[in-house]
């Protein structure tokens, strides 16, 4: 889509009074024009100065207006539909800035020679760029935090131990299959420490949002295993970082012990869905 910006005639001094401030401040119906302004200091390189100002500051506003949506929206979407990476929200937004305003020329001069450069955005261009910039922070990779399986029950039967070492192994190495990184669950250890909880235990939404917080992290795999006959009985919960809720839920789910790989591998399906990522 092409996007359109035009020039706004400059009207004597006057033109602070009919441009929006250049401070942080909500962003306008999107319907209406957003307008910004650099101004330069007479001399060499001025014109070009006065552009990056006016760049740097649709650049601000942009970012404002995606974290504003994103604040709004946070706890009640899915972790694919969040703007996970600042830095590519800002990158994406540096880019749509110079996009939206390089075919503006640099207007008059002010009365003591300083170079403005005044944009004028259309509203549907500025929404079309907020939503771009939103996408640019989705296609981060989503990272996960997968906690050892906490084993219950007969914890002397050897084979449990083996199971959740291939378990996690290989839920690990299917979410990496679809983009989603793990983080090191020896970092959730000591996070845990600090907030006085322990990984064997059920965590609160509170714990879960305050952990992931503190690692970085979009969601939070965690559950118990034990034996159930001859057999492993799972419950494993898939849990959201941001609202702490649980976004999917294997409850008793038996296989055997020489099902541990196939078995995550079926749950990283499951999770991948629940994350919000299409097929």
């Amino acid at each position: 889509m092409t996007r359109r910006a035009f020039v706004l005639p400059v009207v004597g001094l006057a033109l602070s009074a009919a441009c929006v401030p250049l401070g942080r401040r909500a962003v306008p119906d999107r319907e209406g024009p957003v307008v910004v302004v650099g101004v330069a200091p007479a001399g060499p390189g001025s014109e070009r100065t006065a552009r990056q100002e006016a760049e740097n500051e649709l650049r601000r506003r942009l970012s404002d207006e995606v974290e504003r949506r994103e604040a709004l929206s946070r706890t009640r979407v899915l972790p694919a539909s969040r703007a996970r990476s600042q830095a590519r929200v800002e990158a994406a937004a540096a880019a749509l800035a110079r996009e939206l305003l390089v075919e503006i020329p640099c207007g008059d001069r002010s009365p003591s020679g300083n170079a403005i450069l005044i944009g004028r955005v259309e509203g549907r261009a500025f929404e079309n760029a907020v939503e771009d910039a939103r996408a640019a922070g989705r296609r981060a990779p989503l990272r996960i935090v997968v906690v050892p399986l906490a084993l219950t029950g007969d914890e002397a039967d050897r084979r449990l131990y083996r199971f959740r070492e291939l378990y996690s192994r290989e839920l690990a190495n299917a979410l990496a299959e679809n983009g989603i990184r793990s983080l090191d669950p020896m970092l959730l250890y000591r996070t845990l420490d600090d907030l006085g909880a322990r990984a064997e235990t059920v965590l609160s939404e509170d714990q879960v949002v305050l952990a992931c917080r503190k690692l970085g992290a979009d969601a939070l795999v965690h559950g118990t295993a034990r034996v159930q006959e001859a057999e492993v009985g799972l419950e494993v919960e898939l849990r959201d970082g941001v609202s702490g809720r649980v976004l999917a839920s294997i409850d008793g789910s038996p296989c055997s012990f020489e099902e541990a790989g196939r078995t995550a591998r079926r749950h990283a399906v499951a999770f991948r869905s629940a994350l919000g990522l299409v097929p």
